[in-house]
């Protein structure tokens, strides 16, 4: 990666660079079938799984800065080449993907005064599939409910609008936004049934997805040692995914929320408390339940602060589980609890060589032209 940043004024600067990535993820997967009666082994084909995917990554981007007396200014444009290549080696497969985008983006801020601002963003992104749901690999664990991925899928492309209001106390800060995002090529899990009793689930790209909503966050300092950060959007989601089937479609008020209490004290002893909520959700084809968890950590800072000392409580009342309702008009039902084991006590300590100071140059709301994945 190769970042420059030229100051053309005082009031004005130009930001370019180039990035290039490459990723590879491997997984290889054997199930070898014993012969009690004579102890040799076979390979079982049908359950084994060597699968690779790499993915080339080439961008280029501007982002030219303005400031005109209470108006700041950020226009930016970012160019992007990705090829990919799914490869299933046992059956000598293999699945490419090459294309090419453009990215703009634009943040208008205005400062109202008496520490208030309003901005308007705009941004485009990509989100693009994760290797689980493109390995083509079948799961016959549960002969009645088989998986597989979709080494065909496209990535999302996400544009976001947002209005954005800003004003900063000595207590804290609060900011209140409406914001629309339209995603083309949105990805969900497709389930069909089979021979009347199989149930097949798979990833698939629908037309588009909509959400359209407001969101609040806080930010409160009660004390000097307790910093209290709260956030929460509710939106409107609309699925379609007529280009696969008619019926898919759906539409629902969704919501989420999080709170994070940080209290640090003069002895370099800190306690943080967070947690969220995600009311149900809705999917192509049904359902999610609504979600909650909380988690704790303390920490005490030693060796002239230079050493830190923590332990940390994840899911405190082990809530943390996902449920879903998936149906299709006539045909099936379905319904299922997942939940892996998240209620964990982890003990840690780090420490630092040196100091080093650190700073900020983002600030909330404000795109980030630069690039990176984003999820709808």
């Amino acid at each position: 990666q190769m970042d420059f940043v030229y100051p053309v004024s005082k009031l004005k600067k130009v930001e370019t660079g180039l990035k290039l990535n490459q990723r590879v993820f491997g997984n290889d997967y054997t199930l070898n079938n014993v012969d009690l009666l004579t102890g040799l082994e076979s390979e079982n084909d049908q359950l084994s799984n060597h699968f690779v995917y790499t993915e080339r990554i080439g961008a280029a981007y501007g982002i030219w800065n303005q400031e005109i007396n209470t108006i700041s200014l950020q226009m930016g444009l970012r160019y992007e080449y990705t090829s990919t290549l799914a490869e299933v080696i046992d059956n000598n497969t293999a699945n490419s993907n090459d294309y090419h985008m453009l990215f703009p983006s634009a943040a208008l801020s205005y400062d109202l005064g008496k520490n208030q601002s309003l901005q308007a963003t705009y941004s485009r992104r990509i989100n693009r599939p994760r290797t689980r749901t493109l390995n083509p690999f079948t799961d016959f664990s549960d002969p009645s409910n088989i998986r597989t991925g979709n080494p065909n899928l496209l990535p999302e492309t996400i544009n976001s609008f947002e209005l954005s209001y800003q004003i900063s106390k000595k207590k804290g800060t609060i900011a209140a936004s409406v914001f629309h995002k339209e995603t083309d090529q949105i990805i969900q899990r497709i389930t069909e049934i089979q021979n009347d009793s199989v149930r097949v689930s798979t990833f698939a790209n629908l037309s588009t997805g909509q959400n359209s909503g407001l969101e609040l966050i806080l930010s409160f300092r009660p004390a000097k040692w307790w910093n209290i950060n709260t956030n929460y959007s509710f939106y409107y989601s609309k699925l379609d995914g007529s280009n696969i089937d008619a019926t898919l479609a759906s539409t629902g008020y969704m919501g989420s929320g999080r709170i994070m209490s940080m209290m640090n004290f003069k002895n370099g002893f800190g306690i943080q408390l967070s947690g969220f909520y995600r009311t149900p959700m809705v999917r192509v084809q049904g359902t999610t339940d609504a979600i909650y968890s909380f988690d704790l950590s303390v920490q005490k800072k030693i060796l002239k602060n230079k050493g830190v000392i923590s332990l940390r409580l994840s899911d405190i009342f082990d809530t943390r589980q996902w449920s879903y309702y998936a149906s299709e008009t006539n045909i099936f039902e379905l319904s299922g609890t997942w939940k892996r084991q998240s209620r964990l006590l982890i003990a840690g300590f780090r420490y630092s060589l040196r100091q080093e100071k650190r700073s900020s140059r983002g600030n909330r709301g404000r795109s980030d032209m630069r690039g990176g994945d984003m999820d709808f």
